[in-house]
């Protein structure tokens, strides 16, 4: 295109400074059934109101991220990076008003993405994801969209990074009533939760939810699946095993009884382990205290009878007598000094 000047290139990627104006936005300046992709490229979001802030920053600082594009043809079409165009574009008409020279869009070109369509939806999907998380109802859309092009469950939920469970679940939400869709956006219950309603038809769907409000319950995939007589889920064995691989708890359970118990139930704890966890758990269970017998008096001691006056003249005879000795004994040790 006329104009444009190449800033670097690379192996796997060019680098461009675009018009605003000639960045190609699916849904904007060609109709959705033109999409050269045959439809990958339709984004909801080409609808969402403009931001005044964010027009007059770009219009002061410029497009600071450059933006992610394909070109088909001899135009390139925005892969990443909708909303900065479409405010360049409103930056450049205020710009222009004020008799200022209009910016450009700084632009990666991705050649890989033309021949590797995975690679192409993969990182489309995942950069938007990472800036302004898709609500449910438009991950809905656009995992059907995969769908439709023949990719499965695994395929998706690796390019989501979410479990192949979500994208079930997520499947399901075209089949909720209006009312619980609304309660999704609202963030009243989660869709993962919500979904449990799918079986049920509209009527019976909203009925059910307003019970569970009602009642004063957080309407959780519990408290949903037992509104609609569904048991619970157990986990399965891989999940407590991988907890048990992640922690830590086979010191734990050595002292923690609710620990031990899943140790055990899993087939995990050694003999001695075991030993171990029912001598803590005995040792863990109260006691009643014992009262305290009450103590003996104890009986009086009578004094000794005083002395005679022979015993007493016989005692102070020996005690002049051990001191005698005590003084001798005294003088031998200064002499042999």
């Amino acid at each position: 295109m006329a104009g444009n000047k190449k800033a670097f290139q690379t192996s796997g990627f060019s680098g461009y400074n675009f018009d605003p104006a000639d960045i190609v936005i699916v849904g904007i300046d060609i109709p959705n059934d033109e999409d050269p992709t045959g439809g990958d490229l339709v984004d909801d979001r080409i609808n969402l109101p403009l931001d005044e802030a964010m027009i007059k920053n770009i219009a002061h600082f410029g497009v600071v991220e450059p933006v992610v594009v394909a070109k088909y043809g001899d135009k390139p079409y925005v892969i990443d990076g909708i909303q900065r165009v479409r405010h360049a574009r409103e930056a450049n008409i205020m710009l222009e008003e004020r008799g200022d020279i209009p910016l450009r869009v700084p632009a990666i070109t991705r050649k890989e993405l033309k021949s590797d369509k995975s690679r192409f939806l993969g990182l489309k999907i995942s950069m938007n994801e990472i800036r302004r998380e898709n609500s449910p109802a438009q991950k809905a859309e656009l995992i059907e969209r995969w769908i439709e092009r023949g990719y499965d469950e695994g395929e998706i939920a690796t390019v989501f990074g979410i479990t192949k469970q979500n994208v079930g679940q997520l499947r399901k939400i075209p089949q909720l009533s209006k009312k619980i869709r609304k309660s999704i956006e609202d963030g009243v219950v989660a869709a993962t939760a919500a979904t449990e309603l799918a079986d049920l038809t509209p009527e019976e769907q909203d009925q059910k939810f307003e019970e569970i409000l009602e009642s004063g319950q957080k309407p959780t995939a519990d408290a949903i699946k037992k509104s609609v007589g569904k048991k619970p889920v157990a986990p399965p064995k891989r999940v407590v095993n991988r907890i048990l691989d992640e922690s830590d708890v086979l010191p734990q359970a050595r002292e923690d009884t609710f620990w031990a118990g899943v140790l055990w139930m899993m087939g995990r704890m050694s003999d001695e382990d075991a030993g171990m966890a029912d001598a803590v758990a005995e040792a863990s269970k109260p006691r009643p205290r014992k009262k305290a017998e009450p103590k003996a008096k104890a009986e009086p001691v009578e004094p000794p009878p005083p002395l005679t006056e022979e015993q007493a003249e016989e005692e102070a005879l020996a005690e002049a007598h051990r001191k005698s000795q005590r003084i001798a004994k005294k003088k031998g040790k200064t002499k042999a000094a």
